[in-house]
C-alpha cells in the first residue's frame, strides 16, 4: 500500500504542476514569483495543491502568507479571490480580485472573476 500511496502522490504532484503550468499559459499569466526564491515557489505550488484538494482554509492561509511577501504578484491575489469567492467571502474576494486587476488589467480571467463576484 505504501508503494501505491507514493505513486498516487507522485501522480498528484505532476498533475497539479501540469495543471498550474497549463493555466499559466492559457491565461497568459506571465507574473511569477522570482525564480531565485525557490522556497516561495514551492509554497505557491503547495498552496495551489491545497486549493485543488479542497483544503480552502489551508490554501487561503498559505496564499495570504505569500501575498505579504510578494504584493506585486497578481496571480496570488487572483488565487486568494478564487478561494474567498468559493467560500462566499465576497467582500474579501472583491478586494483581492481588484488588487490582481490593478496589477494586470489585461488578464481576461481576472475580469471574469470580478464580474462573477459582483453578480
Amino acid at each position: 500500500m505504501n508503494l501505491m500511496t507514493n505513486q498516487l502522490n507522485h501522480f498528484l504532484f505532476h498533475s497539479i504542476l501540469t495543471t498550474f503550468l497549463l493555466v499559466q499559459v492559457a491565461t497568459g499569466q506571465n507574473t511569477r514569483i522570482p525564480e531565485q526564491d525557490l522556497s516561495d515557489q514551492s509554497a505557491f505550488i503547495e498552496a495551489n495543491r491545497e486549493m485543488i484538494l479542497g483544503n480552502l482554509e489551508k490554501a487561503e492561509s498559505q496564499f495570504t502568507d505569500l501575498v505579504r511577501k510578494h504584493p506585486d504578484q497578481a496571480a496570488i491575489f487572483y488565487a486568494l479571490a478564487q478561494i474567498q469567492f468559493a467560500r462566499e467571502d465576497f467582500p474579501n474576494a472583491l478586494t483581492n480580485i481588484r488588487k490582481a486587476r490593478g496589477l494586470d488589467m489585461d488578464n481576461v480571467w481576472y475580469a471574469i472573476l470580478e464580474g462573477d463576484i459582483l453578480e
